[in-house]
């Protein structure tokens, strides 16, 4: 089974992709004949890695989503972890890997520990990349400053102040987005 799956991910890799899915299926079939549940889900995982490398989306979510439901079915933290990572939800990801990575550092497990910190690496770096395109997204649709958008988290936090009219200031020497239709000279009556 795992020398089909390999095989796959090998002609994956060098762009043969009949081989590549001969390989799988083969492989998809002889676990499904044994009824080892851990190798179908492996083998659905590395199919939707295969179909996200094509792009093709419909059997990517197809395959991604038969193994999600065997991991999650079985609590297998690290492998539901690495469809997270693969289909960009991070924070998911990084919660699972956290909580393995705290079983397997009670169980004294160095092996189970240092993949589960490896794949938060990949998560985490990810996450940074996710933020640096969120900034570039904000910079692209902003007319604030960099000052003011550093300090904006998304494109929708960006489009409430944009929609509300709010406009850059300075105010005791500080830069903020204000109102214009609050005049800051209005003092209350006591």
């Amino acid at each position: 089974l795992l020398a089909y799956s390999s095989l796959g991910t090998l002609y994956s890799q060098h762009n043969d992709n009949s081989k590549a899915l001969e390989h799988f299926y083969k492989g998809l079939e002889i676990a499904k004949s044994s009824k080892n549940e851990n190798y179908i889900a492996r083998l659905y995982f590395n199919l939707g890695n295969f179909y996200l490398n094509t792009k093709d989306t419909i059997k990517l979510r197809e395959y991604y989503c038969k193994a999600d439901k065997i991991y999650k079915k079985n609590e297998s933290e690290m492998d539901l972890a690495h469809i997270y990572i693969q289909t960009q939800k991070l924070d998911q990801s990084i919660s699972l890997l956290l909580s393995a990575r705290e079983k397997w550092s009670q169980l004294n497990d160095v092996n189970g520990m240092a993949e589960a910190a490896l794949s938060l690496g990949d998560s985490y770096t990810l996450l940074g990349k996710n933020e640096d395109a969120e900034k570039e997204k904000i910079a692209e649709k902003s007319n604030y400053s960099n000052e003011v958008n550093e300090k904006i988290r998304s494109v929708e936090e960006l489009e409430v102040y944009q929609n509300e009219g709010l406009v850059e200031s300075t105010v005791n020497d500080r830069t903020v987005l204000k109102d214009t239709s609050i005049n800051p000279d209005l003092i209350d009556e006591k």
